[in-house]
């Protein structure tokens, strides 16, 4: 069965607002009558389609995702801005696996991913998960 892209990131998002972190919790979401109706779709992704969707996605896919977080920005002012003030947050977030991305950081003493977060206010402009991959 083919599940369209925007109902997937629906159902992954969804279940992440429901405290559903892990992939194999679909098994009991797609039948959540609650997310289905979220998601838009009758019959949700299994966890094994949810893991290739995660899988087949690119860096290119993270650059449009911040691009549009900044046109959304920008989208959102009538006139510009006659300043901006910009904060970046790195925040780790400790593995317990061999998670792609993981990389050993000695301030933390743990291995961990270490996304960063650029706002301007209150509004997310960039998400970039660090790694050591050049």
């Amino acid at each position: 069965m083919q599940h369209a892209v925007a109902t997937t990131l629906r159902q992954q998002v969804m279940g992440l607002f429901a405290s559903w972190e892990d992939l194999n919790d679909a098994k009991h979401l797609r039948h959540d009558a609650v997310h289905q109706i979220a998601a838009g779709d009758g019959v949700l992704a299994s966890a094994p389609t949810l893991c290739r969707f995660e899988k087949r996605q690119s860096r290119a896919t993270a650059l449009a995702v911040n691009a549009e977080f900044v046109e959304q920005f920008i989208a959102s002012h009538r006139k510009a801005p006659t300043k901006l003030i910009l904060t970046f947050d790195a925040t780790d977030t400790p593995v317990h696996g061999k998670q792609e991305g993981r990389f050993f950081h000695g301030y933390y003493d743990c291995y961990c991913l270490l996304p960063l977060y650029v706002f301007c206010g209150d509004r997310l402009l960039v998400a970039n998960l660090l790694s050591t991959d050049a």
